[in-house]
């Protein structure tokens, strides 16, 4: 389960740490372990209610992490699209 809203917060144990790439680095050391080579891994991904209010206010790519974003600010679909894709860049082929 990762939180899309959470793209502009920090760790409370962590302050310099985005809580996104936190997320985003534990999805890729899980999926990417041996032990789960053969498992079928879902992703959740809630608080989209949160992320559709605060894209009208927090631009993704004013974070500093996420600065690579090209879409439109404050556009719910584009800003979603992203941060699935950056889910799916965390998956290593064989």
């Amino acid at each position: 389960v990762a939180a899309l809203s959470e793209y502009d917060q920090t760790m409370a144990e962590a302050k310099r740490t985005n809580r996104m790439v936190e997320t985003l680095q534990l999805f890729r050391t899980v999926c990417n372990n041996r032990a789960f080579a053969n498992t079928t891994i879902l992703l959740f991904l809630n608080k989209m209610d949160i992320f559709a209010e605060k894209i009208m206010y927090s631009d993704i790519a004013a974070q500093r992490p996420f600065s690579d974003y090209a879409g439109p600010a404050q556009d719910f679909d584009e800003g979603l699209s992203y941060f699935i894709q950056k889910f799916k860049d965390c998956l290593i082929d064989d």
